[in-house]
């Protein structure tokens, strides 16, 4: 009731709760266009160097999304060659299936870009989403920290 007066008193239109399967909880949504809206870590705060060379994030029930936007935040140390980020989707949540529709299909910094806080839109057409982050030539003082976290909308 207290999300219902506070949006209520911003001006925001009809306002109601629907189930979220993933949180298995009632979140709020508004008539405007039943829009809703949440930010998603895939990554958060992962280094890559000599130990973990990569990371693949959990899978994540995106369905009642449909756009979203994906930040990524790189952080270098010293020299790695570089880290390559793909995104995956699934019907499952057990077969994945890389997309390769451009930016995606080469999304890789390196250090002489320095650190990076970029953005890309990206369409939700799938239920399920993981991001991966792979390195290339870290060691324990060359290696990079990297974030990936997504604004889902309806």
């Amino acid at each position: 009731m207290k999300e219902l007066k506070e949006a209520i008193a911003k001006g925001t239109p009809e306002f109601i709760h629907v189930f979220d399967e993933r949180k298995r909880e009632f979140v709020p949504a508004w008539l405007g266009m039943w829009k809703r809206q949440e930010i998603i870590d895939f990554i958060k705060s992962q280094t890559l160097d000599n130990v973990q060379t990569s990371y693949t994030s959990a899978a994540v029930f995106i369905a009642p999304y449909s756009h979203g936007h994906l930040f990524f935040d790189v952080d270098w140390t010293l020299t790695p060659t570089n880290v390559q980020f793909y995104v995956d989707f699934s019907r499952d949540g057990v077969d994945w299936h890389t997309h390769v529709e451009v930016p995606f299909a080469s999304l890789i910094y390196v250090p002489a870009q320095g650190d990076r806080k970029e953005c890309i839109d990206i369409k939700l057409n799938a239920p399920y989403m993981r991001v991966r982050a792979v390195g290339a030539g870290t060691t324990a003082a060359n290696k990079v920290e990297v974030d990936v976290y997504m604004t889902a909308s309806s």
